[in-house]
């Protein structure tokens, strides 16, 4: 491992001269090991290229093959022989410092030139003006792949950034303007991609929605209807068995003290015979009896029959719910009390409670803080 063209291009690139590219843009060999950086660009409408980020780039010599890692941390890949000869073009002119790609790579920090630069000047030539080709590897990458791509190294960095100092909180600060930059740069790209067919749609969609709209609040409103009145049928069913249910007790009852009185004076007969002398007379038996279960049962009216649609095929789904009885009154303080110790509850009431307490108002039971966060 010689690093010997890496290092005499880092020793340009740090002298801010040009950076030495021989032998050639478009394949490194062996002799190329070395660390390097590929920027993540985005064609400007004035035909310059804006850096949005870079990915950082290992190559050495591995089983006599040049290999390497491109990406920082778990988007970390291994770069196959296409891939190099595919961004070799594009990182030939950025060399970077073994502590800054271990930095970056390994350890999470952010780049030390971290904001966006205008680097046209430093993108090769052959980048500039060529028509797609597999040199050209960020002409052909979709523009939301470019800003995902920046987007992700950025939070990537964020994630794994800490602050324990003014500096590092400057540079915490950078990185939070670089992420709003990105957020906004993807915005406005992302809603020139589709505000224009999000137009079509919406205007398509105030078309058609609202017949389809009206048809479904129609429909709902039938169901509604249907329900309402099988609901009534069951509940006059349901009294139909009920005043037949009682009318069958009611006579049973009836005729069970009709045979009781009859039994009684049969034993008085009796009574009377033997106090007579005479022969037991026989008992009188009760030409009607108390009527059998099954007649009682026949009485009743049977239960609504499914509907039978005149048109189409959809059955009325009939299930049956439980509500609440808006016309009884509700016990709030033995609602609250079953459901009082429940995280929803208390959610809600932490959300009345910070609400009612920035309004000014004094809320029992809680504690408060001052604090940026």
């Amino acid at each position: 491992m010689t690093y010997t063209k890496w290092q005499a291009r880092l020793a340009q690139k740090e002298a801010g001269q040009k950076v030495l590219t021989v032998p050639s843009f478009t394949s490194p060999d062996a002799e190329d090991e070395g660390y390097y950086r590929k920027p993540i660009t985005k064609k400007l409408p004035n035909g310059r290229n804006e850096v949005l980020d870079w990915i950082p780039i290992a190559l050495w010599v591995e089983n006599g093959q040049l290999v390497g890692l491109i990406g920082a941390g778990a988007g970390m890949r291994k770069v196959s022989p296409h891939d190099l000869d595919a961004i070799w073009s594009w990182c030939v002119q950025h060399p970077i410092s073994y502590a800054t790609y271990k930095a970056i790579a390994e350890e999470g920090k952010p780049w030390p030139d971290s904001q966006a630069e205008q680097l046209e000047a430093t993108i090769p030539a052959a980048n500039r003006e060529v028509e797609k080709t597999d040199n050209n590897p960020e002409e052909e990458l979709p523009l939301e792949v470019q800003h995902a791509q920046a987007i992700d190294s950025a939070c990537g960095v964020a994630k794994a950034f800490t602050i324990a100092s003014e500096k590092e909180a400057e540079q915490g600060l950078g990185i939070k303007n670089r992420l709003a930059e990105l957020r906004l740069a993807a915005k406005r790209d992302g809603e020139a991609a589709y505000k224009p067919p999000y137009n079509e749609y919406s205007r398509l969609y105030a078309i058609w929605n609202p017949m389809v709209a009206r048809a479904d609040a129609e429909e709902k409103a039938m169901g509604t209807k249907l329900l309402t009145w099988r609901d009534k049928e069951r509940k006059r069913i349901a009294a139909e068995q009920a005043q037949a249910a009682a009318k069958a007790a009611a006579e049973a009852a009836v005729e069970a003290e009709r045979v009781r009185l009859e039994h009684e004076e049969n034993e008085r007969a009796a009574d009377r015979a033997i106090a007579r002398g005479e022969p037991e007379p026989p008992p009188v038996v009760a030409e009607a009896e108390v009527p059998p279960v099954a007649s009682v049962a026949s009485a009743v009216p049977p239960a609504p029959a499914p509907l039978k649609p005149t048109y189409g095929k959809g059955k009325l789904k009939e299930i049956d719910k439980i509500f609440l009885d808006e016309t009884q009154p509700i016990d709030f303080a033995a609602l609250f009390g079953y459901f009082k110790d429940t995280a929803e509850v208390q959610i809600l009431l932490k959300t009345l409670a910070l609400a009612a307490v920035r309004a000014g108002r004094d809320v029992p039971g809680i504690s408060t803080r001052k604090g940026l966060v």
